[in-house]
């Protein structure tokens, strides 16, 4: 085992991480944000970024089941295509961020939009119950990113890196503590 090889493999910008043991590499899941463009789905795009992540448009990415690894777009939290997306790709994340549009029908309904901070809570636990249902509730992620305290900026990135399978030693090797917002 060469050490020299082993050391440069840490750079998360291209998308290649360390175990927190072992240093086996591993490749990121591809990441879809269940909502509009808005403040709390332009700050977690921003966070991706940080982490190596590249941006698809969703025009882009309509005609595709999948998505490559290291990228992200944005989706409806309330599109049918949801489901496809989590059964045909199982590794996959979702990420709901907690001030998303809200959605008064069910799932698969009409979706009515307000206020892009103004999302019932009824709302995010039809997303949770809509992926919990189908079996792919490890897939989705509800993600207050409009937190301004230190600690839970802090704690958001623990959490982001841990879902996203980076783990928390990503969070101390580049000092993730103040999340975008």
């Amino acid at each position: 085992m060469k050490f020299a090889q082993h050391a440069h493999l840490g750079i998360v910008a291209s998308g290649v991480c360390l175990a927190s043991q072992g240093y086996t590499a591993s490749i990121s899941p591809p990441v879809y944000i269940l909502g509009p463009i808005q403040p709390a789905s332009i700050a977690l795009g921003e966070a991706l970024r940080t982490l190596g992540y590249s941006h698809v448009h969703a025009a882009d990415a309509n005609g595709q089941a999948t998505l490559g690894s290291n990228t992200f777009t944005e989706l409806s939290p309330c599109s049918a295509a949801n489901v496809d997306l989590a059964m045909q790709n199982p590794g996959a994340r979702f990420i709901l961020p907690s001030k998303a549009v809200a959605c008064h029908q069910q799932l698969l309904g009409a979706c009515v939009t307000k206020s892009p901070f103004d999302l019932p809570e009824s709302h995010t636990q039809a997303v949770q119950h809509f992926f919990a249902q189908k079996r792919h509730a490890h897939q989705l992620l509800v993600l207050n990113v409009s937190a301004t305290a230190p600690s839970a900026q802090a704690e958001n990135w623990v959490v982001l890196c841990e879902f996203l399978g980076l783990g928390y030693s990503i969070v101390e090797r580049l000092k993730l503590w103040h999340f975008p917002h």
